[in-house]
């Protein structure tokens, strides 16, 4: 840290932020401190752990569940009679 004779410093915050690695309880390695590299457990603090599953539960069910609901209403869609003409046509 630089500074002049004329300012007095009282403290310092130090934010420091990092990707953590993947983690994967079957295949890791934690020997490898490589960028991409996986390990065994976890960096983030435990106090994540609510909210990082909430969030991963939410995303699974606004993503998966609702697509997939989508896809079956399209699919029960009424067969309109010229439809049905077409099919018995072939």
């Amino acid at each position: 840290m630089i500074h002049d004779k004329y300012t007095w410093i009282l403290g310092l915050d130090v934010v420091y932020y990092c990707a953590p690695y993947a983690f994967n309880v079957l295949k890791y390695n934690d020997d490898d401190v490589s960028a991409g590299a996986v390990h065994s457990y976890c960096q983030l603090p435990f106090s994540c752990f609510d909210e990082l599953v909430e969030g991963a539960v939410q995303m699974y069910l606004m993503n998966y569940k609702y697509l997939l609901s989508l896809e079956n209403t399209k699919r029960s869609k009424p067969v309109i009679k010229a439809d049905r003409e077409k099919e018995d046509e072939s």
